[in-house]
């Protein structure tokens, strides 16, 4: 449900491309079949699921959202769910994502591995999508949803000028919601 830091959620088209994002310190290729071992990792490690589903998947379940990613990212052109990498080391950081959200728009959110966290990469990843969608699609309303408890996200979405919105039962869990509109 949530990322370890927030989501956000966008309502807009996005033009097809499918050249490989990164920023300063990061690259972030689609995740392919043979990620599987990295996504699992991340899943189901239970300090980065807390502020998601609260616990760590289970294999199933894991298995099920992995197939699911593989076909966001064959239908999402420049869209979809990234393998987040440090271009310095080569180590697996974790996700971003910017995907479809049932009558909601688009999603875009990340998540680390411990070992990753307070670098700023969240900042990072946020700035680069934000550049994406404004430079490269029609969308132009954000919403970003966090766990209220995650003092973190809600730094970094003020950070960007998202402002609060409501808080909301959002897929079982409480969820803050913070708004930004992107000018066009």
């Amino acid at each position: 449900m949530f990322f370890l830091h927030y989501n956000l959620l966008i309502c807009g088209a996005v033009k097809k491309d499918t050249m490989p994002l990164s920023t300063k310190r990061l690259d972030l290729p689609h995740y392919v079949e043979g990620d599987f071992a990295d996504y699992r990792r991340m899943v189901q490690n239970p300090a980065v699921m807390e502020y998601i589903t609260g616990h760590p998947l289970s294999e199933e379940v894991t298995t099920k959202k992995f197939a699911k990613v593989l076909r966001l990212n064959s239908e999402l052109g420049k869209l979809g769910v990234y393998k987040v990498l440090d271009r310095a080391s080569g180590g697996f950081v974790g996700l971003a994502k910017l995907t479809p959200l049932e009558n909601r728009g688009i999603e875009i959110g990340y998540t680390f591995l411990p070992e990753w966290w307070g670098r700023g990469f969240a900042t990072e990843i946020v700035e680069r999508l934000l550049q994406l969608l404004q430079e490269e699609t029609d969308y132009r309303l954000v919403t970003g949803i966090i766990d209220p408890a995650n003092g973190a996200s809600k730094r970094i979405l003020t950070k960007f000028g998202f402002e609060f919105e409501s808080e909301e039962v959002y897929e079982g869990l409480c969820g803050a919601f913070y708004q930004l509109q992107l000018p066009d």
